[in-house]
């Protein structure tokens, strides 16, 4: 910058050309008739002092008194480009989307904007408010209905003129918008990666639990075969592992009481045999007697053969399962002893549908009873002969015993109900027994059944499994 001595006192850009023609007077004199004014700044105008016309603003200085010497008709005029005070302005400015604009009192702009968005001097409400003091801010809404952010301060180097910053609300809050939505999805995908987190380790925790869950339910179905296994030695472990003790100590006393229970049974089982009729040995052996007296020796031979072959049979060395040709012999040997002592009383066959089931191995004693209850009820009261027909025969895996004879009859639905009913409800010794027998050793799977044609034919057929 360089002075030139005219009148005014102009600072210039050397870059710049004065304009000769421009009267100083003319153009600022209504500025000097202001009073007691010493420093004036005037706000963006045409500069009027230089050829370019270019928009800046004043400082209009009135000189002091140096060395008791005034100068009242000179003046400096100090110009500053509008543009390079826009640039100072904004160039601290971190958020584009804040506007600064330096206005006057009334409203009317000092540094106009490249792009002139608001009109402050038409909107009085805006002009009283940011003269409301020193500095301060207030929202405001303008005439296009913005909400907007106002702050403002008077400068200190003039207080005609106030530094306005204004930002839009919504401007302003997009980014808080945006914080908020990204916050949002922050915990959207914090809470699916936690409950994945959660699921996976809920499973991990949770798997050893569901085995061992599993594993009770297969026990449930009777299966004590299983057993938990597992390569941690945590909490659910211990449990499996007492889990595992249980089922061993289980399938102990279940096999204890199995044991005890076949023990029970062939204990009933012999119990039973030996409640055999003791009638039968009595009447056997006064017939013996009887026959040795009366000196049939031949008949008392055969009878003694025979009563020691069927004892021998019925004994079977002490073992309850037998083979169905030793059953054959044994109640054969029992209906010819039963000739003996009840002479001309009945006659009898005995048929087996293949030899080949004669190795067929079931419980012993079976037949005898049903052969005895025909010889003592069904022939008692009857005149003619009467004639007992066993036939042995297999069916869909079970072997038939089938007895009949030709006696006086029965009701066989009352017999069934006395002989299947409950061990108290059964009647009649020789089939109870045999019922008895048959549920000690088969369970459910065999069966006694009765059918009865008074004087023409009486079944009894037990059906039993094949061993």
């Amino acid at each position: 910058m360089r002075p030139i001595s005219v009148r005014p006192l102009a600072i210039y850009s050397t870059k710049d050309f004065p304009d000769r023609k421009t009267n100083f007077m003319e153009k600022y004199g209504s500025y000097l008739e202001r009073p007691g004014w010493n420093t004036l700044w005037l706000g963006a105008h045409q500069s009027e002092l230089f050829q370019s016309k270019g928009r800046v603003l004043s400082l209009l200085l009135k000189p002091t008194v140096i060395d008791n010497h005034n100068f009242p008709d000179v003046y400096m005029v100090v110009n500053m480009k509008e543009g390079a005070m826009r640039s100072i302005l904004e160039q601290d400015l971190m958020n584009n989307q804040v506007q600064l604009f330096l206005l006057q009192k009334d409203g009317s702009m000092v540094i106009r904007p490249e792009t002139q968005t608001y009109d402050f001097n038409t909107e009085q409400n805006f002009v009283s408010r940011s003269n409301a003091g020193a500095a301060g801010d207030f929202n405001y809404i303008n005439a296009k209905g913005e909400e907007l952010l106002v702050n403002y301060s008077t400068l200190s180097m003039n207080e005609d003129w106030v530094m306005v910053s204004i930002q839009s609300k919504a401007d302003l809050l997009k980014p808080l918008n945006q914080i908020r939505w990204l916050i949002f999805w922050i915990m959207l995908i914090c809470t699916l990666v936690a409950l994945a987190l959660s699921n996976l380790l809920a499973s991990a925790l949770l798997k050893p639990l569901n085995k061992l869950q599993r594993l009770m339910v297969e026990v449930e179905y009777n299966d004590l075969d299983v057993r938990f296994q597992s390569r941690y030695e945590d909490e659910v472990s211990a449990v499996g592992h007492k889990f595992n003790r249980m089922l061993d100590q289980i399938q102990v006393l279940i096999q204890e009481v199995r044991t005890s229970e076949q023990e029970k049974r062939k204990s009933e089982v012999k119990a039973l045999q030996a409640q055999v009729d003791p009638h039968f040995l009595y009447n056997t052996l006064n017939t013996i007697f009887w026959k040795s007296e009366n000196g049939e020796k031949s008949d008392v031979s055969e009878m003694i053969v025979a009563l020691s072959l069927l004892f021998r049979l019925g004994l079977n060395n002490g073992n309850d399962i037998t083979t169905l040709q030793q059953e054959v012999q044994h109640v054969r040997q029992y209906l010819q002893l039963q000739q003996k002592c009840y002479e001309n009383l009945f006659t009898y066959t005995i048929e087996v549908e293949d030899d080949a089931y004669l190795s067929v191995r079931m419980l012993k004693i079976l037949l005898q009873p049903l052969v005895e209850n025909s010889i003592l009820h069904g022939f008692r009261d009857k005149a003619e002969l009467g004639r007992i027909e066993i036939r042995i025969y297999r069916a869909a895996g079970f072997m038939i015993l089938r007895v009949t004879d030709n006696g006086c009859g029965m009701d066989a639905a009352q017999l069934a109900n006395a002989v299947n009913g409950t061990e108290a409800e059964r009647r009649g010794y020789a089939l109870s027994n045999l019922r008895s027998r048959l549920s000690l050793h088969y369970g459910e799977s065999a069966s006694i059944a009765f059918s009865s044609i008074p004087d023409i034919a009486t079944t009894v057929t037990v059906t039993i499994p094949i061993l």
